[in-house]
């Protein structure tokens, strides 16, 4: 057998996996909660088939991804977005690692670490998808939020 052909469980034991998504939509993965902020009022959203079209359309969103931007928000950023604003939230009951590069021929990688990401709907930033607490920088840019805001206003 040759050596190409068997891996060195030694090196395999040792080295820490570390997932890198060539494409940002991976970076969204199923959230235990989403939260919708509809001018300053909040609301759960049940994990039924609204729960899933509102993650595949924000999936959707996030496919034409291309850069992190260099903007920065603070806590008091983020309140003020969801009190003035429409925001879905995604919220993880455990931290989320993941490394994201926006070419996959870049030797470039972006780390992130979240249990929570902000997509603000409307106004100025409904562009981006904000990574809490730790990230780069909000991805950007976002697709049109205009199906997710026809879904979540549906009765």
């Amino acid at each position: 057998m040759d050596s190409q052909e068997q891996p060195d469980s030694k090196i395999s034991e040792k080295e820490e996996q570390t997932i890198t998504y060539a494409n940002a939509a991976d970076l969204i993965t199923i959230p235990d909660k989403i939260i919708y902020y509809h001018r300053g009022n909040q609301t759960i959203v049940d994990k039924n088939n609204k729960f899933d079209n509102i993650l595949k359309i924000t999936k959707d969103r996030a496919s034409i991804v291309k850069d992190v931007s260099k903007l920065a928000f603070s806590q008091s950023d983020i309140e003020a977005l969801k009190q003035n604003n429409d925001v879905i939230e995604y919220v993880y009951l455990k931290n989320v690692s993941a490394n994201w590069k926006y070419d996959v021929n870049s030797d470039f990688i972006y780390r992130f670490e979240y249990n929570s990401i902000i997509f603000p709907l409307t106004g100025e930033w409904n562009d981006k998808a904000i990574f809490l607490p730790t990230s780069p920088g909000p991805l950007v840019p976002m697709g049109s939020a205009d199906e997710l805001i026809k879904v979540l206003n549906q009765q």
